[in-house]
Parts: structure tokens; C-alpha cells; sequence
């Protein structure tokens, strides 16, 4: 426990402890209870470490700030296995942020100072908290494809959803995020006699046209077993995805290697900012599964999002 200033760092180890911080979360961040829920499930159920996030109380004992912290998986760098640790939906009330993000940003590091770190929804004022601690961009491109992409590609008809108990090439904890939720999926694809498969979630995004928002279903490509075949393969994989899923358009984002980008079959979108602190090695890719990306968001979250923009905004011009 750090005690500065009138506020204090509380590690939070408990699942009594966590439901508060999601309560929290879930008040600001204007979730749904079902959302809210699936986020809890996902942080138990994976962060064998015990440690869930972080809180920050003031001196009356309030919960002014909170991050969750999820274990995403093992990594091997070199001769080492590092655990993953993913920070996720990080908020500090606004009388408290400046001086308490860089001292909450710190108290993380400290308290995982041997395992890799990764953020992928970042803003644009905590990417320039993290990088002064020595969080890196990671290595990735990111690509999609929509319906409209995808009109005059004709299927080769060899894409098929499985069930996760024939998945040849996810394990058991990477293949939970099916269990926690219902929105995800595992794809197989047998192309050229050699197969790959994918693990991916349903989810909606928000997309202002002219001033009005819509609401566009999109599928999510969390993690890939090839992301060579990927490439050779994105038309058949989207074609499939989109008429299967009854989804817009379908996105994802991998790390090729080296020299990866000379032969991209797809579209190009602008690159994620995706970050990652890991003191022996630097540059590389995690893939995002069991992260905050493998939540989905449903409808019905969308539009409890956009009903507090619109009464927000209706508060404002009074």
C-alpha cells in the first residue's frame, strides 16, 4: 500500500474488492450490467497471479480511481516464460488525474515489474504516461474488409465454425474466452490442404454519419494460428466471416514479421496504437485475446452509449 498525498494505491486481490472497482468502472464508463458481468468472469478466470487491478481511494475513503488488470498469457522471451498482464479501462475522477495517473501508471510497473505489460485502447493522454515509462509501440498492421470489399469475391467454400473441443491449435485457456463469451467464435480454414484457425468475437461499433451515430456490427479477429495463411487467405476468410456472421465488416490486427507488408492481399487501415512495456525485449506483437477487446459490446450496450452522448449533449446547451 502507498500512501502520498491524501490518496492511497489499494492492490486489489479480492473478488469483493473487484466488484466494487467494476461497479465503479461500470458508473463512468456507462456499461451494462451484462458487460460488466462477462469483464468480471473474464479477469477471475484468468489471473491465476491473484491480482486484479488496482484502486485508488482518497483520505475519506472513497473510490476515486481504478484500473483492471487482466492476465492475458505466458510468453517466452528468449530462455525466459514472462506472464502477460493487460491493462483495461482505466479511469480516475477529474478533480484526481495529472499527478495520480503518473503515480498509478508507476504503482503498475512496480507491482509487475517482471511480467509484460500491454495496453490496446489507450488515449491519447495515456499513451504519453506510458511511454514515459518505457512503454513501446508494438510491431503490427492493422486490416479490414467490408461487405462492399467483398462483393465480387466468390467463396471457395472451405471455412467452417468447430466447436473448441476440435481446435487443433488453441489450448484450453486460450479457447475460455468461448466459455465467458457467447459472442466468440472458432473458425477453421482448410485451404491448399494445409488448415489454420482463429478465435473472434461479435461486437458493434459506433460510426457518425454526418452528425448521425450508427451502430455497425463488426467481427474482431483476436488471435490467428497463421497469419501467413492469413494473408494468402484474407479475401476467403472475410467473405466467410461477413455472410456467416451477418456482420459489415471484419477487422484484426497481427505482426507478420519482417518484411510481412511487401505482399498484403487486403486492405490496409490506419494502424492501432497498441502498447507494450517488456524490459528484455522490445517491438513485438501479443495478440489481444483476453484482453478488453475480447469483450463485445452488444445493441443494446451501443445504445445505452448513445443515449448518454445525446442527454450529455442536451446538458451542455442548456
Amino acid at each position: 500500500m502507498l500512501v502520498n498525498n491524501n490518496y492511497e494505491f489499494i492492490i486489489v486481490k479480492d473478488e469483493r474488492n473487484l466488484r466494487e472497482i467494476i461497479h465503479y468502472l461500470e458508473t463512468n464508463f456507462k456499461w451494462t450490467k451484462k458487460y460488466s458481468n462477462s469483464l468480471f468472469k473474464l479477469i477471475v478466470n484468468n489471473n491465476l497471479n491473484k491480482i486484479f487491478g488496482i484502486k485508488l481511494k482518497s483520505e475519506f475513503g472513497e473510490t476515486i480511481g481504478a484500473i483492471l488488470t487482466i492476465q492475458q498469457a505466458n510468453k517466452i522471451t528468449g530462455s525466459d516464460s514472462k506472464e502477460v498482464i493487460n491493462l483495461s479501462s482505466w479511469y480516475i475522477d477529474k478533480a484526481w488525474r495529472g499527478i495520480c495517473g503518473m503515480a498509478m501508471a508507476i504503482k503498475i510497473t512496480q507491482v509487475f515489474k517482471n511480467s509484460i505489460i500491454t495496453n490496446y485502447t489507450p488515449s491519447k493522454n495515456v499513451i504519453s504516461i506510458l511511454k514515459a515509462l518505457k512503454f513501446v509501440e508494438m510491431i503490427n498492421i492493422s486490416l479490414s474488409s467490408t461487405f462492399i470489399d467483398l462483393l465480387k469475391i466468390r467463396s471457395k467454400n472451405y471455412c467452417y465454425e468447430i466447436n473448441k473441443t476440435e481446435s487443433l491449435y488453441y489450448d484450453q485457456s486460450e479457447l475460455e474466452i468461448l466459455n465467458i463469451n457467447k459472442n466468440s467464435h472458432l473458425i477453421r480454414f482448410d485451404s491448399k490442404n494445409v488448415s489454420f484457425e482463429l478465435i473472434g468475437i461479435k461486437t458493434f461499433i459506433i460510426k457518425k454519419i454526418i452528425i448521425v451515430p450508427v451502430i455497425i456490427p463488426i467481427f474482431r479477429i483476436l488471435t490467428i494460428s497463421s497469419t501467413k495463411l492469413a494473408n494468402d487467405e484474407w479475401e476467403e476468410i472475410s467473405k466467410f466471416i461477413i455472410s456467416s456472421k451477418n456482420v459489415a465488416k471484419v477487422e484484426g490486427t497481427f505482426n507478420l514479421g519482417i518484411g510481412g507488408g511487401q505482399d498484403l492481399k487486403y486492405k490496409i487501415k490506419k494502424n492501432e496504437t497498441f502498447l507494450i512495456r517488456d524490459l528484455s525485449r522490445k517491438n513485438f506483437f501479443v495478440d489481444p485475446l483476453n484482453s478488453e477487446l475480447s469483450m463485445s459490446l452488444s445493441f443494446l450496450d451501443q445504445f445505452s452509449i448513445i443515449t448518454f452522448l445525446i442527454l450529455r449533449f442536451l446538458k451542455l446547451r442548456k
